[in-house]
């Protein structure tokens, strides 16, 4: 069975691809406009609830970094990490 340049997603004389649908740069845009969306409308919107403002509210008091805590566990990850590596060389 033969396929045309068509079927293979070619344009004219099956050079090269055909130029992308309106479609697909609308949902590529839609996307992105969710993403945005996400960022700065739906996440800071739990800044104001009851049991999250208390939370944000003492980690300002004691000035507490609550994206460092995230990072403090590298250490151990990277040994974990190295350990696992090590031992598939004795396992297989």
């Amino acid at each position: 069975m033969h396929s045309t340049a068509a079927q293979l997603g070619m344009g004219a004389g099956g050079l090269g691809p055909r130029i992308a649908r309106p479609s697909n740069w609308l949902k590529l845009v839609i996307g992105f406009v969710c993403i945005w969306a996400f960022m700065f409308l739906v996440v800071p919107a739990f800044d104001g609830l009851p049991g999250f403002k208390t939370i944000i509210k003492s980690n300002r008091d004691l000035d507490i970094k609550a994206t460092a805590l995230f990072y403090s566990d590298a250490e151990e990850t990277s040994e974990a990490q190295n350990y696992l590596n090590n031992s598939k060389g004795f396992l297989w």
